[in-house]
């Protein structure tokens, strides 16, 4: 065979009346959870502390690396990876519905299953859980623009008028009323291969939901 065109015709036209989809097909046709749920991100972040003193600090994983899976995790603070292809878990994009069935509820770790918990605390907690994500959790965490400014942002957790906040002498996360929270910025995003993949067609389809 080295050197001549194998014969596939028994393999191939097996295949020929299953009327298969490419991976793309599969993709739109579930586009609840890969879109709506966030698990396919047209965009990835660190998000960084404004306050923090010396180099800068981003929220990271504390013990799960890059695609670790089925174990809870909490966040803490790191110095910031100008690279992303390392330090994996130090790299966030929204996940999980709303109510109205359109994203993002939170925020996920890059490339893992873990969300931070924003129903998992309360003021005064010194601990920021994370946990495996759930694609229906409604409004759980997000970035919230601060009013002064607007590229600082707030990391206000579930439904009620608290936020992730950074003690500025220990560089430890509370969480604290939103009115005293620290401030926090998206730093270094940039589109994942995994978007840049998709056809032009697909992509349109995603910013539907941006």
């Amino acid at each position: 065979w080295r050197g001549q065109d194998l014969d596939t015709s028994s393999i191939t036209d097996g295949f020929s009346d299953l009327k298969c989809e490419n991976f793309e097909w599969y993709l739109k046709r579930f586009k609840y959870i890969y879109r709506d749920g966030g698990v396919l991100p047209s965009e990835v972040f660190q998000i960084a502390a404004v306050e923090a003193e010396g180099s800068p600090q981003c929220l990271e994983l504390k013990t799960l690396g890059w695609t670790n899976f089925g174990h809870n995790d909490e966040i803490v603070l790191k110095e910031c990876s100008d690279d992303h292809t390392k330090s994996q878990s130090q790299w966030w994009h929204g996940s999980n519905r709303l109510q109205d069935g359109s994203c993002c509820g939170g925020l996920r770790a890059w490339n893992t299953d873990q969300c931070i918990n924003g129903r998992g605390v309360t003021t005064g907690a010194k601990k920021i859980p994370t946990h495996t994500c759930d694609l229906d959790s409604g409004k759980e965490l997000s970035l919230t623009p601060s009013s002064d400014n607007g590229e600082e942002l707030l990391l206000k957790v579930g439904l009620e008028d608290s936020c992730i906040s950074l003690e500025k002498s220990s560089n430890i996360l509370t969480v604290v009323p939103c009115e005293n929270a620290s401030r926090w910025i998206r730093r270094k995003p940039f589109t994942p291969i995994e978007y840049e993949l998709l056809s032009s067609d697909t992509r349109a389809i995603w910013d539907e939901n941006s």
